[in-house]
């Protein structure tokens, strides 16, 4: 990828293959211009990513939701074992456990929340399925 991109501003910056000043000219303004919206896109996205902030997976296949309800002995296994789970990134597994009561997972049918259930508690904590009504 980076020997396409190289390419590319190589083939800009000379004049588009022709070597004259005015295609330079041309070519290093069109290099410029690329180069500020690739910038511009990436602080954009950093911006969102920052902003959006990070809610617990929404399973939507079902009515139940797992609640902890308190603090698991093995904290640091109990967050690697989130963060593996679909919908999970390190930080939100981290704040859902060590901020307990927490809502650990929405939308989940009897069978998942009971296997969450399972995992949570094999860690030392101890959680709660909430059904929606």
């Amino acid at each position: 990828m980076s020997s396409v991109k190289s390419g590319l501003m190589s083939f800009l910056i000379s004049g588009f293959g022709t070597g004259t000043m005015a295609g330079r000219a041309v070519g290093m303004t069109l290099a410029v211009f690329l180069f500020g919206f690739w910038l511009v896109w990436k602080i954009i996205v950093i911006i969102y990513r920052a902003i959006k902030g990070q809610s617990v997976p929404n399973f939507k296949e079902g009515t139940y939701s797992v609640q902890i309800t308190s603090v698991a002995t093995d904290a640091a296994g109990l967050q690697k074992e989130l963060s593996q789970l679909k919908g999970y990134s390190k930080s939100l597994a981290k704040k859902v456990v060590n901020n307990t009561p927490s809502i650990a997972a929405t939308g989940c049918d009897a069978e998942m929340a009971d296997d969450l259930k399972t995992i949570i508690e094999h860690y030392g904590a101890t959680c709660e399925i909430i059904a929606k009504k």
